[in-house]
């Protein structure tokens, strides 16, 4: 299960922009101007979708540093528009957001290097880059984190650390560390089965939208 975060501009349609203006600013290279941008052409819910434009955008907000670009360049290139070479330039934007400090693309670089052709050496990198967001606060690369001690991808298991990496995540009310609380209680192999209070966490993960 691939579990990307995208990142987000706003709150909803209503916000009250000055188009020209902010095209100004992101003619003049205002990196901020250029994602905003960019974001709001590529998901149409601001301004009238335009997914070429968005994307021009956000790779100019990308080239500037942008993380939040290189993040929303990196699921584009390899979930939306997959062949190998946009694969291949996605994870470079991952790796390239994942090296700014940014927690959630530490966490997004993570997910790709875990995808399902993964080598060994990807799933050891997965680990740390889990391991550094987790250390900023992110629930989500707790969650990573603990699935791959559970499983031992890319890590020697180590089941205890792994639970307790999870409940960390489930003390933040985290949806995916209540879905995986929810799987591993219904299967019964990593912990003592209980039905009820898996359909408990299933029922709360689907409250915040994660089925």
């Amino acid at each position: 299960m691939d579990l990307y975060k995208n990142t987000q501009m706003h709150g909803g349609t209503s916000i009250m922009i000055d188009e020209k203006q902010l095209l100004r600013d992101a003619e003049h290279g205002d990196p901020k101007a250029q994602f905003m941008l960019g974001s709001w052409y590529y998901e149409g819910e601001v301004l009238d979708q335009d997914v070429e434009k968005g994307l021009l955008w956000l790779k100019k907000a990308a080239a500037c540093g942008k993380s939040n670009a290189m993040i929303n360049l990196n699921i584009h290139l390899i979930y939306r528009e997959e062949t190998e070479h946009n694969s291949h330039i996605g994870r470079l934007w991952g790796e390239a957001a994942a090296a700014t400090g940014n927690s959630t693309a530490q966490y997004n670089y993570a997910i790709t290097l875990q995808r399902d052709d993964a080598s060994e050496a990807d799933l050891r990198r997965a680990v740390r880059y889990f391991r550094v967001s987790a250390r900023q606060g992110d629930a989500d690369a707790l969650c990573g984190l603990a699935t791959s001690l559970i499983e031992g991808n890319g890590v020697d298991q180590d089941v205890v650390k792994g639970i307790d990496y999870l409940n960390q995540a489930l003390d933040q009310d985290n949806p995916v560390a209540q879905y995986l609380a929810g799987l591993y209680l219904m299967d019964g192999d990593i912990v003592a089965q209980d039905v009820d209070r898996a359909h408990e966490y299933f029922v709360k993960s689907s409250e915040k939208g994660l089925w």
